[in-house]
């Protein structure tokens, strides 16, 4: 994996990785150093579910910066991109936004 990491790192602009099934929703940096690789991770979980709670515990005690956003039982998620920039936002059961944040190219 970090071979592939490295690869990407400084060539390929823009690398953002979206993964699912964790239940949870999440925005992480890839790399366990926060002054490591730009590339970020978006976690995409159930909509409603009960949540990961591993997950929302290493994000409430994350010292280093490695998630910018997790959320327990969101009610879908929404990605929109453009040319510069991701946009994540996780809805609550009700539709309302719970968190909403917009990634570019490098470093957040």
């Amino acid at each position: 994996l970090r071979e592939i990491l490295d690869h990407i790192e400084g060539r390929i602009p823009g690398v953002v990785w979206v993964s699912g099934d964790y239940h949870v929703g999440a925005v992480a940096r890839v790399s366990p150093d926060p002054r490591g690789y730009t590339q970020h991770d978006v976690l995409i979980g159930h909509g409603g579910s009960m949540g990961n709670p591993v997950v929302e515990a290493i994000a409430s005690n994350d010292t280093r910066g490695q998630f910018l956003a997790a959320s327990m039982s969101p009610g879908g998620s929404i990605l929109t991109a453009t040319s510069e920039s991701l946009r994540v936002e996780y809805l609550g059961p009700d539709g309302s936004t719970l968190f909403d944040v917009s990634l570019t190219q490098g470093p957040v």
